[in-house]
């Protein structure tokens, strides 16, 4: 079974970063500029994990997360937020892992690995 992630992101060199530390460790990633792209993509695709940030344009992280876990196939799909906002916000119980930019490669690989292999 396909390990694919969704990169949600509005930075184009935050999602290139990501993408190139995550293909690198051996998964399949989508990447999108904003959280309405991020939830097209992910009606179109089944993804395992998904990370987001918090603060981009058209629909922000949290309007994202709200509507993907309304989605019965992504009710249980984990999600890491990583922003730079040092304060976690209301939907923390929708997240599995909020992390803080910027961040250790490691960091980010050994939480991947925790929540899906």
């Amino acid at each position: 079974m396909s390990k694919t992630l969704l990169i949600i992101d509005d930075s184009i060199v935050m999602r290139m970063m990501l993408t190139n530390i995550l293909k690198e460790a051996g998964y399949d990633v989508i990447a999108a500029e904003n959280g309405q792209i991020g939830f097209e993509k992910a009606m179109e695709f089944q993804v395992k994990l998904i990370i987001c940030d918090v603060n981009m344009p058209v629909m922000d992280g949290h309007t994202f997360i709200r509507l993907i876990k309304e989605q019965p196939e992504y009710h249980f799909v984990p999600i890491i937020m990583l922003t730079t906002m040092t304060k976690k916000l209301e939907l923390d119980s929708e997240i599995k892992v909020w992390m803080v930019k910027p961040f250790a490669k490691d960091e980010l690989l050994d939480a991947v690995r925790k929540l899906i292999g």
